[in-house]
């Protein structure tokens, strides 16, 4: 049996630390696909094979107000803060303040971010780099990726000094190379409840709400903190 399971890119390591105990214990195979909240949302509403979700509470909401969720099957995951990466062995500059966040953007010779249409911290950078008023000076070197794992990818493999990456939290964890240099400070910081859910269109729901309940136990508590969640308990 396949589980068909389409997930925001944050939860992409807690799934894969997952996944083989969920095999074992079920003996369901997970087939993912792993991207921004947008690109999931489309797909899952353009009706591509589905069994199970993972997403932001907003976008999940959204999904359930249109039937493309089990409203009563979504449970929550864990919160997720947007983040600034270095490249490992980088210093890490001092973002602890708006001012000092601010100061690193433009010191930065290149920013890898993901999406800013489709992604949870593209859209909120967009608007902190207006926020801060310095859209205009460090337009040239923002590199856009496909998603949060992509341009930390990117961002481990850049050869010159003084890169940076803001992206969510989960996907800083999750990349060799790169190292997670702290949350956006103050009140530029977001944070983000990501839940998973039961979809409509599943031909397996109650294996599907297995993988829910499973991926949500108290018994993956400590899993979700590893991967870069807050998960209180």
């Amino acid at each position: 049996m396949r589980l068909q399971l389409k997930s925001a890119g944050a939860a992409q390591g807690l799934v894969e630390s997952l996944r083989h105990e969920f095999a074992e214990v079920t003996g369901a195979a997970l087939e993912c696909v792993f991207g921004p909240v947008g690109m999931v949302k489309r797909i899952v509403e353009e009706g591509e094979p589905c069994d199970a979700v993972i997403l932001s509470e907003t976008v999940m909401s959204d999904l359930a107000r249109h039937s493309a969720v089990l409203a009563g099957s979504v449970v929550a995951i864990g919160w997720a803060t947007t983040a600034v990466a270095v490249r490992l062995g980088e210093a890490t500059p001092d973002i602890s303040t708006p001012a000092g966040f601010r100061s690193a953007l433009l010191d930065a010779t290149r920013i890898h971010v993901p999406d800013f249409a489709g992604s949870t911290a593209g859209r909120h950078l967009t608007w902190v780099l207006s926020r801060l008023g310095i859209a205009a000076q460090v337009e040239g070197r923002l590199c856009e990726h496909r998603s949060g794992a992509e341009a930390m990818a990117h961002l481990a493999g850049e050869e010159g000094p003084a890169a940076l990456g803001v992206t969510q939290a989960p996907e800083i964890l999750l990349t060799a190379g790169v190292t997670l240099g702290g949350a956006l400070p103050g009140d530029l910081g977001l944070s983000t409840l990501y839940v998973a859910g039961v979809a409509v269109s599943s031909q397996a729901p109650d294996l599907a709400g297995r993988l829910v309940a499973f991926l949500t136990s108290a018994g993956t508590v400590e899993v979700r903190r590893d991967a870069g969640f807050d998960v209180a308990g």
